[in-house]
């Protein structure tokens, strides 16, 4: 059982300035409807630093998800706390399927909050 590298971008809503900040990309399980998501993979990429409008990402995957379940990439990006997300802060309010064979750049798009 190995690992794939699935690329891609955070997308900002505009052009941000960053300095230290932490993204965090997520792929989530989302086949049982009443429960909670199962995280299958999660990046972790910091420092953030500079002008950027997006920021990109991979993330390793286990190349034996089942094509029968439903997947859907998430993204935060924390401008000053490291341990939670806070008012100000960017995150995935839309839905980003992802299926596994999708090896294509991933565009994740946040909103600040």
């Amino acid at each position: 059982m190995g690992t794939m590298a699935l690329r891609g971008w955070i997308q900002l809503p505009s052009t941000q300035v960053f300095d230290g900040a932490m993204a965090i990309v997520g792929l989530d399980d989302v086949t049982l409807i009443d429960s909670p998501s199962r995280r299958k993979a999660e990046t972790l990429i910091e420092p953030v630093n500079g002008s950027l409008v997006r920021i990109p990402f991979q993330l390793d995957v286990d190349e034996s998800l089942s094509p029968r379940n439903s997947y859907v990439l998430t993204a935060e990006v924390r401008k000053l706390r490291k341990d939670r997300i806070q008012s100000g802060d960017f995150l995935t309010t839309v839905a980003v399927p992802w299926s596994p064979g999708d090896w294509g750049e991933a565009v994740v798009p946040v909103s600040q909050i």
